[in-house]
Order: C-alpha cells, then sequence, then structure tokens
C-alpha cells in the first residue's frame, strides 16, 4: 500500500479541483512497506515532486466510479469532577467519576488556544470519517478525523495497519480536521508548557478506529456519478491577523448511486473549526458537527465527510457577525454553540444543487489518478 496523493479530475478548468488535489497530496515523508514502481529520482538520488498527470509514476484507472463512506466515534473517555471552589481545575480532594478504577483523575485536555483547560462535558461525538473511492483496480481511502492534529507517525501507523488488516488500498490519506474542542493528540495543551499530554491509549485508539472506518467504507462500495458544488460564504469568515485576506471558497462534492440516492457528501473549507472559543470546556468538533449533521439530514442515509480546507493566517469565524438581527447586529458570539450552529448550518443550506455557484453534474465516471512513491 504506497503512500501518496490522490487527484480526481472531474473537471479540469474547475478550481474545486484544487481543493480536492491539495487535500490528498503527498508528502515528503510519505513511505511505503513495498513501492509498486520504481522511484522517480533525480541526479542526487532525491525523490522528484510527484504530480498527476505527468509524473513517470502516476497511475490512471477507468471505467465506473465507486465510492463507500462510513463514520466511527474517537470520543474520548470523560472522567468529570465536581469543581468545589469554581477554579476550573482539578484540585486534590476534589471528588471525581474514576471510570476506568485506577484511583486517578484522567484528564481529556483540549487542544487549541491556551494551555490547561481540560474538559468538563461532551456536547457531541468526535468522529473518524472515511471515504474509498474506487475505479479499476485502484483503490484510495481518506480518513478525516476530529482532532486538532495528527503528527506523521501516527498516519504511517494507520497506513501500516490498514495493510495488516488485509484492506484492499493503494493509497490511504490521513487528515485532521483541525478542530480545538477535542483531546491533545499532539502534546501541546497540558497543564504547563513543561508537560506532554498526549495519552498514547487515545492515539492507539484513533488509529484503530480509522482503519475501522476505512474497512467499513471499503465494503460500502457503490457505483456512482458525482455532483461538485462550489461557492463562497463571505459572511461567515473572517481573518484575525494582518493583512486581512480572506478565501471564504468552499467545495462540496457530492456522490449519489445509480438510484439517485446520495450515499456520501464531502466537504472542503479552510475555516478554523474554533467558534467555540478558548474559554469552552465541552468536547465538540465545533461547527462541522452542525455542518455533518445538517447533510445528513438532507440526505438521509449518507455520510457526511469534513475536511479542512486552506486555513491560512487565519481563516476563521471568530471575527464574523454572528446571527445577525434585522439591524445586522451580532445576537451570537465566540464561545456560543449558537454560533457554531450558525457557521456550520449556514455553510450546510449552501449545499450541492442550492449552492452560490455553479453545481456541476459529472455523470461519465472521471479518471482516478494517484501518483505513487
Amino acid at each position: 500500500m504506497p503512500a501518496c496523493g490522490l487527484s480526481v479530475p472531474l473537471l479540469p478548468r474547475s478550481a474545486a479541483l484544487v481543493a480536492l488535489a491539495a487535500l490528498a497530496a503527498c508528502t515528503p515523508e510519505d513511505v511505503a512497506p513495498t513501492p509498486p514502481s520504481p522511484l522517480a529520482l533525480d541526479a542526487q538520488q532525491r525523490t522528484t515532486p510527484l504530480v498527476c498527470p505527468g509524473a513517470p509514476t502516476c497511475t490512471t484507472a477507468t471505467g465506473p466510479l465507486y465510492v463507500g463512506a462510513a463514520a466511527r466515534s474517537i470520543t474520548p473517555t470523560l472522567e468529570r469532577w465536581t469543581d468545589g471552589d469554581g477554579d476550573g481545575r482539578y484540585d486534590e480532594g476534589e471528588a471525581f467519576e474514576d471510570l476506568d478504577g485506577d484511583g486517578v483523575w484522567d484528564p481529556v485536555w483540549l487542544a487549541g488556544f491556551g494551555l490547561g483547560r481540560p474538559a468538563r462535558e461532551l456536547h457531541d461525538e468526535l468522529w473518524a470519517r472515511a471515504l474509498v473511492l474506487a475505479q479499476g483496480e485502484l483503490r484510495v481511502g481518506v480518513v478525516s478525523l476530529d482532532t486538532i492534529g495528527y503528527f506523521h507517525d501516527g498516519v504511517v501507523r494507520v497506513r501500516l495497519a490498514a495493510l495488516a488488516r488485509g484492506l484492499d488500498l493503494d493509497q490511504v490519506v490521513v487528515a485532521s480536521t483541525h478542530q480545538h474542542q477535542g483531546q491533545d493528540t499532539m502534546g501541546l495543551w497540558g497543564p504547563s508548557s513543561l508537560s506532554r499530554s498526549i495519552d498514547e491509549a487515545y492515539l492507539a485508539r484513533v488509529e484503530a478506529t480509522a482503519v475501522d472506518a476505512l474497512e467499513a467504507a471499503l465494503g460500502a462500495l457503490h457505483e456512482v456519478s458525482i455532483t461538485v458544488a462550489r461557492g463562497g460564504a463571505p459572511e461567515l469568515v473572517s481573518d484575525s491577523r494582518l493583512p486581512e485576506v480572506v478565501d471564504d471558497t468552499f467545495t462540496l462534492v457530492r456522490f449519489d448511486d445509480l438510484a439517485g440516492t446520495t450515499r456520501a457528501t464531502w466537504t472542503i473549507w479552510g475555516n478554523h473549526p474554533e467558534a467555540l472559543g478558548g474559554d469552552n470546556r465541552a468536547i465538540t468538533s465545533d461547527y462541522p458537527h452542525q455542518l455533518r449533521e445538517r447533510l445528513e439530514a438532507e440526505y438521509p442515509g449518507s455520510t457526511a465527510v469534513f475536511s479542512a480546507g486552506s486555513l491560512g493566517g487565519l481563516m476563521n469565524p471568530l471575527d464574523i457577525v454572528g446571527c445577525p438581527d434585522a439591524d445586522g447586529r451580532a445576537t451570537c458570539v465566540p464561545g456560543d454553540f449558537a454560533l457554531a450552529d450558525y457557521v456550520g448550518r449556514g455553510r450546510a443550506a449552501q449545499r450541492g444543487d442550492r449552492a452560490p455557484g455553479p453545481a456541476l453534474a459529472h455523470r461519465t465516471p472521471p479518471d482516478l489518478r494517484a501518483a505513487h512513491r
């Protein structure tokens, strides 16, 4: 199973392809247990850039396109405590739920924003959501994790685990939604800057669940047609760093089976999932939760996958006019779930054939192209 990227040339002139290709682009560190073809090396024996089509190691598949999707929960176990003095921190002697019976309070440190932010409650589930695209002999898996980020060694472990389980996948792409209200998976947001807040058992669970989602998606393949919609949502995106340069572009890909039933949607949007701000203490995937929930309600039985687009420095909803009233004044602010709902459901409302821009149906299957390293 080579480690590499994916480009789906549905409509060569559509900028929607840029988002799809960028999401699945290879990284220089990608490795494979057994490369299927000779490496493309330069004079100094370094691997050359991989661009499909055109690179000597590209593979192109033809024929009907099949897609499967699945979602599996990666919500961390939360041991709540009684904050007797109301300081927002666990203090020795305060009562807590000892769910694992080890006699020790096990915190869930929320990643993003400031240090020392232990979760107090659960608002919504966190997910590993997978798509598998199959055409001819080529199988590509994409997993979107509700995590702030995931180091490359963990990505490699997911790929190797999928290979060990016997999944018929040529490539596996793993990416984070970059939400700021889930368990720390990078070790940067513990009680202090001198502490490492990674829970290795949780990482192992995330990786095993990612493979579970890939396996389920692989077992749910349906021949599909594709509709690509691309538009903008300027009222939902702001830039919190100078100079203010806002890219509000979003892309939605809808996969419909031959009976016209939507099996999956894939949203790519460059807008930091941080509507809840830095004072929130509830585990949540932020606005992607509301976005996916609404899309799945619009298309019953489908699986909605969200992937972060170009987040820049710094596309986010923190400075937008949230939930404007008739006079254009904000009625919800960062830290309110109402703002996450306004952003997520507002974006989902601009779905598919109702997006502010052309909804481009591609009935003839595109060629699925992939670059092998």
